[in-house]
């Protein structure tokens, strides 16, 4: 039931970890979970005050190491195993509360990158604990972790635009777009917005650069987690790409790799992952 959750809400990254052990995939599949309930609480609300709450209570579970919710527990547990830096959990945690309100707006880029850190470059620096990064090398690769994180959750945004949007969210950075843009965005969705696609491009330019700078942190883990992760940030990059080839048309839904594009693109990944000279060398 576990990996079916997974599985079934993120496609992308669970076809990625599919090179990885077994037991790495049974922990990214309990942090996943965790995940998943934590963004539940906050994208089904129908009383956001409540809906902190709760996230508040499963906080305070994660300071006191118990909790009576198994998906939480489990998270709880594995977190004590391996030693997981509880900042990154809390800093996820404020994250999805911030989505805790009737209408969100990014003020500007500088919240852009805070809010990227928060519910996704958190994700990454967790992830240098699940994979087992050699504590001596883990501050180090923890920067490029989070990088990897922000990157994913950029395009994550401007595939969603359309849909954050119905739901009373705006992502792109308000000091990108004027008031009108802001507007017509929450009340008129569908409508077509040069500026929206404008700023939809600058965004996801934004994401490459993160890109281009985490994938040097893959030289820290091992030769199995490089190419996972590898494979997961160009698939995550494709989707970019399709959206760019769609003339960043925000208001006709979300882009996504179907499963053949998603196999032809990482048979070509597999030809050239061994010529990657930033994964040989540090950083």
């Amino acid at each position: 039931m576990q990996k079916n959750i997974f599985k079934d809400n993120s496609k992308t990254f669970s076809f990625a970890a599919l090179f990885l052990d077994e037991q790495t995939q049974n922990n990214i599949t309990i942090f996943y979970n965790f995940c998943r309930t934590i963004d539940n609480i906050a994208d089904d609300a129908q009383d956001y005050q409540i809906a902190k709450q709760d996230l508040l209570s499963i906080q305070s579970d994660i300071k006191n190491g118990s909790s009576e919710i198994k998906i939480i527990q489990d998270f709880i547990s594995l977190s004590q195993t391996l030693q997981i830096d509880q900042k990154y959990i809390f800093d996820l945690l404020d994250g999805v509360i911030s989505d805790c309100e009737n209408q969100v707006i990014i003020k500007d880029q500088d919240h852009l990158d805070l809010y990227c850190y928060q519910v996704a470059g958190a994700v990454g620096a967790i992830m240098c604990f699940i994979l087992k990064i050699n504590p001596d090398q883990r501050e180090y690769a923890l920067p490029y972790a989070i990088q990897m994180g922000q990157a994913m959750q950029m395009t994550n945004i401007a595939r969603d635009i359309l849909e954050d949007a119905q739901n009373n969210r705006v992502y792109l950075p308000a000091s990108w777009l004027n008031e009108n843009d802001i507007q017509t965005l929450l009340s008129a969705p569908h409508t077509q917005n040069e500026n929206i696609q404008q700023a939809c491009q600058k965004l996801l330019a934004r994401a490459d650069d993160f890109y281009k700078s985490a994938r040097q942190g893959l030289y820290f883990l091992t030769i199995r987690q490089r190419f996972c992760i590898f494979v997961a940030s160009h698939l995550y990059a494709a989707i970019g790409l399709k959206i760019k080839y769609a003339r960043y048309e925000y208001w006709q839904g979300r882009q996504f790799l179907s499963l053949s594009q998603k196999l032809l693109r990482t048979l070509y990944l597999f030809v050239v992952f061994p010529f990657q000279s930033f994964m040989w060398r540090a950083p």
